[in-house]
């Protein structure tokens, strides 16, 4: 019995560490081959989809469906991701033994709903900083809906009722509020509204009567410059996390300079030529393998990733079309929304998928995303006459 206790312990202590040795190897990607008669190494994909439930296709095989994390062996596959009523996600990815790829696909649906949020008509619609809240007015022919309107972007699950635009003041014939300027703090939470060598500063939340509105405009100069330093502020903590070498061609070589919701990116336009320095800041595993552009050239823009430290190009699908307005963050923080003539669509941060979205008239300066990722909302007399003013309209995404 001693013997066999002996045994025993001695076949306990050299199977315990052979087998967390074979865990170990097991859970980073070391599969047993047949052929070679010894473990090798394999890459780890985690394929992923917003909505789940898509069909994952390596090389043009079908493997498996998202969501789900199978291991595969090193090297370069052509990576699709399918789901019917979307369009597809493709890209080129670089399985490396060990580590663990992210799909990350975000599938837009073929057919998108267009749903009025507006029926009056919406004039010079001004987005928040924090791209919650949309102020736009209407004229003094729409009578007592004359005035400034707000409506607000985010919808909660459970909210069953759609949101409605909301008056905030009214327009009179002394003061017409269609006629106004507005500046938003850079907080969100106030607008400051001017016309008529007269300034109000207005809560977007609520109504403000008219007997209650002060005329401020001996003040709005201060008031202009504190929401310009504290934006300021903000923008030089978010600039300061960039590496200093792109910092300096930044500064002298792009311009319009966009940071992403998460900060983690930036889209830029070049200026000038200039080339980024490699290995700013130190590499991580399993970062993109999209091709990128380390050498800017003017008129050109692009998107550097200061987590991975890629620098893309955006490629837009008219290139001699000039853009009036910047490309737009989407709120997922890897993807660019770009409207050009007729035209809105969306294309992820290293240029990679771009997907058209909507085909048809709209006021190109009026493309604002929704912070949950849902909707584009854009400014189109879509279907109405051309005198008609335009109303604020939700591309839906879901």
């Amino acid at each position: 019995m001693k013997h066999f206790r002996v045994q025993f312990f001695i076949l306990v202590a050299v199977f315990i560490p052979l087998a967390t040795l074979l865990i170990i190897q097991l859970a980073r990607g070391y599969r047993f081959d047949w052929q070679k008669k010894k473990f090798t190494p394999r890459g780890i994909l985690v394929a992923t989809s917003v909505p789940d439930g898509a069909l994952v296709y390596l090389n043009g095989q079908l493997k498996t469906a998202t969501n789900n994390t199978f291991f595969i062996q090193p090297g370069s596959y052509l990576v699709e991701i399918k789901k019917d009523g979307y369009f597809d996600w493709k890209k080129e990815l670089k399985i490396e033994k060990e580590l663990v790829t992210k799909t990350e696909a975000f599938l837009f649906p073929k057919a998108t709903g267009l749903k009025p949020l507006t029926f009056l008509g919406a004039q010079n619609p001004s987005l928040s900083p924090d791209g919650t809240k949309i102020v736009y007015s209407l004229s003094l022919k729409e009578g007592e809906n004359a005035g400034l309107w707000a409506l607000d972007l985010i919808e909660f699950p459970l909210e069953i009722i759609s949101k409605v635009p909301r008056k905030i003041v009214q327009s009179n014939q002394t003061l017409d509020f269609s006629k106004a300027s507005i500046l938003w703090s850079f907080d969100s939470r106030q607008i400051l509204v001017s016309l008529g060598g007269q300034s109000f500063l207005l809560d977007p939340g609520q109504f403000t009567p008219n007997q209650n509105l002060i005329n401020i405009s001996w003040n709005i100069k201060s008031i202009k410059e504190s929401w310009k330093k504290e934006q300021e502020k903000q923008f030089q903590s978010k600039f300061k996390k960039l590496p200093s070498p792109l910092q300096e061609i930044l500064k002298d070589k792009a311009a319009n300079l966009i940071f992403s919701p998460d900060e983690e990116k930036v889209v830029y336009l070049a200026t000038d030529s200039a080339k980024i320095p490699s290995d700013l800041i130190p590499p991580l595993p399993a970062s993109s393998t999209q091709k990128e552009e380390r050498e800017i050239k003017p008129n050109k823009w692009y998107v550097y990733d200061l987590k991975e430290d890629k620098n893309f190009e955006i490629k837009f699908s008219n290139s001699n079309f000039q853009f009036s307005i910047n490309p737009t963050w989407f709120f997922t923080s890897r993807h660019l929304v770009l409207a050009e003539k007729e035209k809105i669509s969306i294309v992820e941060y290293d240029g990679t998928n771009l997907t058209p979205i909507f085909s048809g008239p709209f006021e190109n300066s009026y493309v604002f995303p929704s912070p949950n990722s849902s909707k584009i909302i854009i400014l189109t007399n879509f279907g109405q006459p051309p005198d008609q003013l335009p109303n604020l309209y939700s591309i839906n995404l879901h």
